[in-house]
């Protein structure tokens, strides 16, 4: 399999530019690619995902225009996102031990339709939401009974004061430069205050091809592994308190004065096995799968009408 190199921006982890394509093919949207840094194995968009360019999509109808052609559907997804990313339930569980005998002040960047902020909400914390998407920020307005603002986090931060959480949900991968933004949280965020992270996991491979693939969506500037996630966390001077890894990663991050004098590599061979490589794999396995259902489907049906043509020929006998 022949290797594509190509000289791209700079990686926010490590300052290399050299990278290695790993697909042209995206989900959502066309017109770019992803590759992988050479020395990091940070997995970028390519070209660079521009900032305006990126807030002029969740303002314009993301979860419409992107994910849902048909403008109805939108009404089910917060009823669907569960199977696709783990239900609130699996989040709330997981921040047990954080959120458990606490009442917190709490903010939602990028709150979706609000599902999440609602159980939240229900179970006695306050909670603020912010949401671009115009259309999405007055379902989960109207759904929820919870306060949200219709806009990026950027121009609100001056308005909002500091909170005991801030909780990003499948937002930080699509972040043009998630280590200024990462500094700027942080002026949000109370003494001891906790950042929850909720990213797709670009290595995760126990799920079916479709699902893993997903990832490559043309609207996330960065995809993440567990230990690039852990670096850019770093980098932007935050701590990995606890984690769980599975589809997704969740992190629980606290402020601190790490410095990330040591990078957790996903080294470069390793990366390509578990995207070039693997990705041909799933392939022959999707098709394998489908060529033995069909087996299973039509061996019996075979085998009944070869035991019934059977039978009649005895009986004419």
């Amino acid at each position: 399999m022949m290797l594509n190199y190509i000289d791209g921006a700079v990686c926010p982890i490590c300052g290399d530019g050299k990278e290695l394509i790993l697909t042209k093919k995206t989900r959502i949207g066309n017109g770019c690619m992803y590759s992988t840094c050479v020395t990091c194995g940070l997995v970028k968009r390519n070209p660079k995902l521009e900032l305006e360019i990126a807030k002029d999509i969740y303002k314009s109808g993301y979860y419409y225009d992107m994910n849902y052609p048909n403008k109805q559907i939108v009404r089910d997804y917060d009823k669907n996102a569960s199977d696709r990313y783990g239900s609130d339930l699996a989040r709330e569980k997981f921040l047990h031990n954080i959120i458990d005998s606490r009442k917190l002040s709490i903010l939602e960047i990028g709150c979706g339709v609000g599902s999440f902020a609602g159980l939240l909400q229900s179970r006695g914390h306050r909670v603020l939401a912010i949401e671009p998407d115009p259309e999405a920020a007055k379902y989960a307005s109207e759904k929820y009974s919870i306060e949200v603002f219709n806009n990026v986090y950027e121009e609100v931060a001056n308005n909002l004061t500091r909170y005991d959480l801030v909780v990003m949900l499948h937002v930080f991968e699509h972040l043009v430069d998630p280590v200024q933004f990462l500094n700027e949280i942080k002026l949000n965020l109370v003494k001891g205050g906790l950042l929850f992270i909720e990213v797709p996991n670009i290595l995760n491979l126990s799920t079916e091809f479709p699902e893993w693939y997903q990832g490559y969506d043309a609207t996330h500037a960065y995809n993440y592994s567990v230990n690039s996630l852990t670096n850019i966390l770093a980098l932007g001077g935050f701590r990995v308190e606890l984690k769980q890894v599975g589809n997704v990663l969740r992190f629980v991050c606290s402020e601190g004065n790490y410095k990330n004098n040591h990078i957790e590599i996903d080294h470069k061979i390793y990366v390509f096995f578990r995207s070039q490589l693997f990705i041909c794999k799933h392939y022959i396995y999707y098709y394998i799968k489908n060529i033995v259902r069909c087996i299973l489907i039509f061996l019996p049906v075979s085998i009944s009408s070869y035991l019934l043509k059977k039978y009649r020929r005895r009986k004419f006998y």
